[in-house]
């Protein structure tokens, strides 16, 4: 198996799948400024995305689609185009809400399959799928230069669209995905389902995981109405989610560079200090520079804590199912996250959000060494 071409596939794969992350501040605003909806209901129908995305996830970690990598994949690729070529053309809640549920369910499908191929083709997940949101990264930031421009002349219409026309562009990279799994799959029935997911550090780290991304992307959720809230302009909007994808990219590679040098505990606990910092900073920023710090600095952090999170579902099963599992929860409860952040808007004001983000992360701050710190070697444990 070449893991260049295999790199470089489940590269393509996994940014296909994080677009409705990356886009979600701004499809929050196209439901809010075209399609007239309010905070919690375009929160509501964010969040019912990213619950589809979770249900592809089970679907891949859970074994139930009996296909090989490349097929699920096609799978969920096709189901993206699909949903978002059909949400181009709706205006209603109901409807849209169908067809946001069909593309969650693509993206969860894709995106799962991407982080198995990493957490079972390479040695140090960490550094692997720091590598990978980098190149990510490097796409995303002409992404948010041009989209913002283009969203607020051409409305809900293009904005799915241009997604659609996104995925379009990097299916090509996707003939690479290995056809032959038979390895990954021996792996993977080294254990049942039932036995990899249902040990007590397994659930426990769902559980502060979810807690986490709930308040880390109420912030991200609404990013962009942060920016609108001082009256920036789309065009500026543009280049400092443009510049964030720099700090991103800047962030992954140095999750690559440092794998597990200092183990898995310090990366997850400390950087969540800055990233809580950082989250204040942007959901009362009351200037165009306060904006700019906060969310090029949450990007930072964003990017560098990704990879430990697939690294410690990697160390819990050397077949890939909880680390695609693991970042599926976290695309999930980010999802999430936008509707709790909708709710704490509407009742608190949008400011209020940033203190959602510092509980969140506190919390974990003192839950996490309890399950990472048995995870600190380099050999995966099933």
């Amino acid at each position: 198996m070449n893991n260049n071409k295999v790199f470089f596939a489940a590269t393509g794969l996994k940014l296909i799948s994080i677009l409705g992350l990356l886009m979600m501040p701004f499809e929050i605003g196209v439901f809010i400024e075209f399609l007239g909806l309010t905070s919690s209901q375009a929160g509501l129908v964010a969040a019912l995305e990213t619950s589809a995305l979770a249900l592809g996830v089970v679907l891949v970690s859970f074994r139930m689609i009996p296909l090989p990598m490349i097929l699920t994949a096609a799978v969920g690729v096709v189901l993206v185009i699909g949903g978002n070529l059909v949400s181009a053309l709706l205006t209603g809640q109901v409807e849209l809400i169908i067809a946001r549920c069909i593309t969650g369910l693509g993206y969860g499908i894709a995106n799962a399959t991407a982080s198995r191929l990493i957490a079972t083709c390479f040695p140090v997940p960490e550094s692997a799928a720091g590598k990978m949101y980098a190149v990510a990264y490097i796409v995303a930031t002409a992404i948010y230069y041009f989209f913002p421009p283009i969203i607020a002349d051409g409305g809900s219409y293009i904005f799915f669209c241009g997604l659609t026309v996104l995925v379009l562009v990097i299916c090509p990279v996707l003939v690479y995905l290995p056809r032959n799994t038979d390895q990954i799959a021996r792996s993977a029935k080294t254990a049942s389902t039932r036995a990899l997911f249902f040990r007590p550090p397994v659930i426990g780290f769902f559980l502060i995981e979810i807690l986490l991304m709930l308040g880390l992307g109420a912030i991200w959720a609404f990013a962009e109405r942060f920016a609108v809230n001082i009256d920036l302009s789309a065009e500026r909007i543009g280049l400092y989610f443009a510049l964030s994808s720099g700090t991103q990219f800047l962030g992954a590679c140095l999750a690559a560079y440092l794998g597990i040098r200092f183990g898995r505990t310090k990366p997850l606990t400390l950087s969540l200090i800055p990233w809580a910092i950082f989250s204040i900073v942007l959901a009362t920023a009351g200037s165009e520079w306060a904006f700019a710090v906060g969310i090029l600095g949450y990007q930072f952090i964003l990017a560098f804590y990704i990879p430990y999170m697939l690294g410690v579902g990697a160390a819990f099963d050397k077949g890939g199912n909880i680390a695609a599992a693991v970042i599926g929860v976290q695309i999930f409860s980010f999802g999430a996250g936008s509707y709790a952040g909708g709710l704490v808007a509407d009742s608190y004001g949008i400011a209020a959000i940033g203190w959602l983000a510092i509980v969140c992360c506190g919390i974990s701050i003192l839950l996490f060494p309890k399950i990472t710190r048995p995870l600190e070697s380099v050999n995966l444990i099933s």
